[in-house]
């Protein structure tokens, strides 16, 4: 109880140190616009889009418990999840290795910046971590004593995984596929009940899963699988490439260790490896297999899809180190533990820091100046740094039945602000009514290069000044006395 205590609070100081700091960036201003609207309405609007609601559920009601949408309560809640997965890893660790390999997991996950980032961010992924940690720990449990109340502990952690994220399908899948390699026969009636329950949990959702997984396509904003890819992802976890280095190492040589049967590896193995070491030695990648052989062809290659495979590569890192000798596991500690404290960043940089500072030069021009903004579907997470001036600090203001679009709405109408993406996208009657126009192009990787938005206003305007801001440009144009011919 002393470790798991001492863990818990380290790993809370260091999810806490700075937390509100960073600006809040589009994706979480997502979460936070979803969560104002009714539990039956968020439900059925999220399935409609691009993710399950659980995450959004839960800080909604957070919200409105706590009052406090600032960018620390807003964050408070997964960074909790976040700091109490380092206290999974622990519990999952000593399940498989022992004491050494659950303080090892658990602190290569407290230093990790990039659980330092993603799982602390207003989004599902601090949940996801949790999630994945109590699933695994479960399972674990079960396969080691067969008590039913570990099966429905399981199953409860699956559902709720299931209705966080849709990376997470691939848990239940891979600890399917390890019940009938483990136990075989015997694993049938558990594999059905299981599988079966899953399935009849997620309701009316089971469609949008099977929608998600035969419809999914590119859009531009991440790369395809490639062993390249997979290498990154790991780096992201690890902080840096030689941490990576070092822990894949470790793994393999625990690999190679477990399974030869060379006389001198006497010397340096333990006498009685822990009997469930082989799920998180062996299981490691099982479970990259099985992402490859389903991700092969889509473009879900950005380590944050991947919190899962992250919760497990830390598992399976700190319970290699159980299989040696105290001196030499001793040794890997102590090196695996200084290269991820030396390269850990405590304040990793949001994906996207400009929104205040685009907020503050918005709320500096004419009260009736029209602003158009693109990409336009960026518009409404300008809402979120303006809130005060839009809504008067009301900390729920009515945002039914469709949030984003009354995010423009409101934006719109108070502060004369308008979302563009191609020129056909301007109101007509307001731009023959200007003079003077201001442009604010926000450089994102959503961004069509390729679009004619700026040379289409040319022909009407002429640039008089341009202001560059960062991850953006305001330029304000002036229409010109006699317009160019198309």
């Amino acid at each position: 109880m002393l470790a798991a205590g001492g863990l818990l609070c380290l790993a809370s100081a260091v999810r806490y140190y700075r937390l509100g700091e960073a600006p809040i960036w589009a994706d979480e201003i997502f979460s936070w616009a979803m969560a104002h609207l009714r539990p039956s309405l968020l439900i059925s609007y999220l399935y409609q889009g691009n993710n399950p609601p659980l995450w959004e559920l839960l800080l909604s009601g957070w919200l409105r418990l706590t009052l406090d949408d600032s960018p620390f309560g807003l964050r408070f809640l997964p960074a909790t999840f976040s700091a109490l997965t380092a206290l999974g890893l622990y519990y999952l660790g000593r399940e498989t290795g022992g004491i050494s390999a659950g303080i090892l997991a658990a602190l290569l996950w407290v230093f990790s910046s990039f659980g330092q980032g993603v799982c602390r961010e207003a989004r599902a992924y601090g949940l996801l971590a949790f999630l994945s940690a109590i699933s695994f720990l479960f399972f674990v449990r079960y396969l080691k004593t067969q008590k039913s109340s570990y099966f429905w502990a399981w199953l409860v952690a699956s559902v709720f995984l299931m209705h966080t994220h849709y990376s997470s399908f691939f848990i239940p899948l891979f600890q399917m596929l390890w019940l009938g390699l483990y136990f075989r026969q015997k694993a049938l009636p558990a594999l059905i009940r299981f599988g079966a329950l899953l399935i009849l949990s997620l309701g009316p959702a089971a469609l949008v899963f099977v929608d998600r997984a035969s419809s999914y396509h590119a859009t531009g904003h991440a790369s395809r699988f490639s062993p390249e890819s997979l290498y990154n992802i790991l780096w992201t976890f690890s902080n840096m490439p030689v941490p990576t280095v070092l822990a894949l190492s470790v793994w393999g040589l625990s690999v190679m260790l477990f399974i030869g049967r060379w006389r001198f590896l006497s010397h340096f193995r333990v006498s009685a490896p822990p009997p469930l070491i082989r799920l998180p030695l062996l299981g490691f990648p099982l479970l990259i297999g099985l992402m490859v052989i389903v991700g092969w062809s889509q473009p879900l290659w950005q380590a944050r899809y991947f919190v899962p495979l992250a919760i497990f590569y830390f598992w399976a890192v700190g319970s290699a180190v159980s299989l040696w000798q105290a001196p030499i596991r001793a040794f890997f500690m102590g090196g695996l533990v200084a290269a991820w404290v030396i390269t850990f960043h405590p304040t990793p940089r949001p994906p996207d820091p400009s929104l205040p500072q685009i907020a503050y030069v918005i709320s500096q021009k004419p009260p009736r100046q029209l602003l158009i903004v693109s990409p336009g579907f960026m518009l409404p997470a300008l809402a979120y740094p303006l809130r005060e001036k839009l809504f008067a600090g009301v900390p729920f203001p009515n945002l039914h039945p469709e949030p984003l679009e009354r995010l423009s709405h409101e934006l719109r109408i108070p502060l004369r602000l308008y979302g563009a993406s191609r020129y056909s996208d301007l109101p007509v009657c307001e731009i023959l009514a200007q003079d003077t126009l201001l442009w604010l192009d926000m450089e994102v990787c959503f961004s069509d290069p390729q679009n004619l938005l700026a040379d289409l206003l040319l022909e009407d305007f002429t640039p008089i000044a341009i202001q560059r801001l960062e991850k953006a440009t305001l330029t304000t144009y002036h229409r010109r006395a006699n317009p160019q011919p198309n």
